[in-house]
């Protein structure tokens, strides 16, 4: 599931179905590579933030949520913003962020967030070169390794984790080998 498509569901309390607003945010721990708490602006306009051990299940139309009693017994209203240097930083503030192998190439821009919804541990980050190659489907997946770092909208990852799937020959061997070989087996 990517992360961007928590935003703007409707989030609703199992015990008394009451719905407690849309989704308007969704923070992920960078360090533990988890989806850490969605936030919603409620009806009295103020941002709330509901931890994901308390949320039961994310449904097509609406995420539900356990909140042990009374509506908002134990949601936190949102009192500061996180910063860059913090694990938890919020989806929109990553989203944009360059994104740069160990080597220092430049291989796009993080475009979204693959995670678990059963676990809401992080599988992969989708990587855009822009809007052209998103019209072609040509966007990148970097699988979530602890070898994956962020900065204030900089993202890292080792040469190898940036390889584009279906790039490689059955045997392996790179395209650009298995071209080599093909050439070399060519009669004439």
């Amino acid at each position: 599931m990517k992360a961007t498509d928590l935003r703007g569901r409707s989030v609703v309390a199992i015990e008394n179905a009451e719905r407690l607003g849309k989704v308007e945010e969704v923070l992920i721990d960078t360090e533990r590579q988890t989806i850490a708490a969605i936030e919603l602006a409620s009806r009295a306009g103020e941002m709330e933030t509901i931890p994901v051990q308390m949320i039961r299940a994310i449904g097509s139309d609406a995420i539900t949520v356990e909140t042990g009693g009374g509506a908002r017994a134990e949601l936190t209203p949102q009192r500061r913003r996180r910063g860059p240097d913090e694990a938890v930083q919020s989806l929109g503030d990553l989203l944009g962020s360059r994104v740069l192998t160990y080597d220092g190439n430049h291989i796009g821009d993080l475009s979204d967030v693959d995670f678990d919804p059963s676990s809401f541990r992080i599988t992969g980050y989708e990587i855009t070169a822009g809007p052209l190659a998103d019209l072609f489907g040509r966007r990148k997946r970097v699988p979530a390794t602890p070898d994956v770092h962020f900065g204030r909208k900089l993202m890292t990852v080792p040469e190898v984790a940036h390889a584009e799937p279906g790039r490689a020959e059955p045997s392996g061997e790179s395209t650009e080998h298995g071209e080599e070989a093909r050439r070399e087996s060519r009669p004439g």
